[in-house]
């Protein structure tokens, strides 16, 4: 596929706040994987041909309310055009081995736009607590948008509301780092407005990092051929309950994080003898306690969350 270089577009200045459906372009697919394998497709959810003209994607870099980095869509020689239900996949143009990393030469040639390949630059160098968007007329109008303008979610976004949905130093928990994220098929309203809290989860199916092979076409309920076969296989089952770190040193203190509200945790040795059990006083999803009562050995640990559903997991103390 023919590779462009992009070039630096204006600054954002309005936002509309009227959610719209199947009616401009949006971003179907959401690639931060390791080194500068980073890209984005946009999706044509319309029945006719749009240009490109007077599009930009843009980056607002580690919490920034305006846009750190912006591109324009439609440069000369360039994919002027995208078609009723076609995508176009823009990726990351470093093809030169630098401080920064290198685009994999494999996830390049799968793309139709190429960054120009300089950082500061190039919103391609976004990683996983930037927000990303589509601009147009002039850069005043939001298009469609990843992320929540202004927020820096420290190693990303995740989907457990015990933290706002801001992963934070759990990088473990974050969706929007190391991770292949596709836009799922009943999604159909572009985001027009800065949202209160982003939860990947509600509109994005989460893959391994480093999966491209849905790269070229998008699933969406906008196309009247869309016959209600999710075609996104391997999607990626977050946990309901992270414990950091585990192992765990004798009599230090460990982390207990859960994506839901949890009322108690108990646990358990290897012959089933309860050993200890956390009554909350407040349900949440953010735990931190200590080993200093538990010999060492394997443990098994239940979670019992606030709806009364329950996950176990095993625990070893050295």
């Amino acid at each position: 596929m023919k590779k462009i270089l992009l070039l630096a577009a204006g600054i954002i200045a309005t936002v509309s706040m009227n959610a719209q459906q199947c009616d401009d372009l949006m971003i179907s697919e959401y690639i931060e994987g390791n080194s500068q394998n980073k890209g984005i497709e946009i999706y044509n959810p319309t029945a006719n041909p749009i240009s490109l003209a007077g599009y930009t994607l843009v980056r607002f870099s580690n919490g920034s309310n305006v846009p750190t980095d912006e591109v324009a869509l439609d440069y000369v020689d360039s994919v002027q055009t995208i078609q009723p239900y076609d995508v176009v996949f823009v990726v990351n143009g470093q093809t030169v081995e630098n401080d920064y990393g290198v685009v994999d030469p494999v996830l390049y040639d799968l793309a139709d736009i190429a960054g120009q390949g300089e950082y500061g630059v190039d919103p391609m160098y976004f990683n996983g607590n930037d927000a990303v968007a589509i601009l147009k007329n002039g850069n005043t109008e939001l298009v469609d948008l990843f992320g929540k303008i202004g927020e820096d979610p420290g190693n990303g976004w995740c989907d457990a509301d015990s933290l706002n949905y801001i992963a934070g130093d759990y990088f473990w928990l974050s969706w929007s780092s190391n991770h292949t994220l596709i836009r799922k098929p009943s999604v159909t309203n572009r985001v027009v407005g800065n949202p209160s809290y982003f939860n990947p989860a509600e509109q994005y199916d989460s893959l391994p990092q480093n999966t491209w092979d849905h790269i070229g076409y998008h699933d969406c309920e906008c196309d009247p051929n869309y016959n209600g076969v999710i075609e996104t296989n391997n999607v990626q089952e977050k946990e309901d309950v992270v414990v950091y770190p585990n192992p765990i040193q004798a009599n230090s203190q460990f982390t207990i994080m859960a994506s839901q509200k949890v009322a108690q945790v108990e646990f358990y040795s290897i012959i089933g003898t309860l050993e200890k059990t956390l009554k909350l006083s407040s349900l949440t999803g953010l735990i931190t306690t200590d080993a200093s009562d538990l010999n060492t050995g394997m443990y098994l640990m239940r979670v019992t969350f606030a709806d009364g559903k329950q996950q176990t997991s095993q625990l070893l103390i050295k």
